[in-house]
This record gives C-alpha cells, structure tokens and sequence, in this order.
C-alpha cells in the first residue's frame, strides 16, 4: 500500500494566458479522458490514499470519485506546504508524490 499525493494548486497561468475563461491543465482531456482521472486511475492500483492538494480554483474540480480526498493547502503556498498539508493523513510507509498535469505510465 502507497499512499499518494497529487499536487494540484497552480495557477495554470501559461496554459490560460490567452484565455478568458480558467481551466485547469489537468483538467483536459487526453484519450477520452481528463489527465488527473489518468492519473488517478495509475494511483489507485498501489491500493493506498489519494490526496489532491491545491488551493487556486479547487471549486473547478468536481466529479471525483468519493475515496478521493481534497486537501486546501492554500492558493499561494509552494510544493513543500502542500505536501506538508498532507503529512498528517499519510498511513503508509512510502508514498508518491507527483503533479497533476503530467500523466503517469
């Protein structure tokens, strides 16, 4: 069992500079789906927790599986505070931490 953080919070502000409308980047789509669902998916076969730790435009991420827990480490908070914010609610001996925009193979 591996616990996993999933580190969520930026602004995606390169990826929306030309738009009026925030999205966040893990929120596109890749092969029918979103990327944090792909990520999601790889992380759910260690069999551990799952944490998503963001703070800017949480309220844009819906539609997660109920096992998923949403932790707010703050809109400005760097990578150490978001994992920090987890810290607590890891239960197992090893865990990953990895971004939300980039898919895990």
């Amino acid at each position: 069992m591996i616990d996993c953080i999933i580190l969520c919070g930026g602004k995606s502000s390169r990826f929306n500079q030309n738009s009026k409308i925030f999205k966040h980047k893990f929120l596109e789509k890749y092969q029918g789906k979103s990327i944090i669902a792909h990520i999601i998916d790889k992380c759910k076969q260690l069999n551990g927790k799952i944490f998503l730790s963001g703070g800017y435009r949480l309220d844009l991420i819906n539609n997660l599986p109920n096992d998923i827990n949403i932790i707010d480490s703050g809109e400005t908070c760097g990578t150490a505070t978001r994992i920090k914010a987890c810290e607590h609610l890891i239960t197992s001996d090893i865990f990953l931490v990895c971004y939300a925009d980039n898919i895990l193979l």
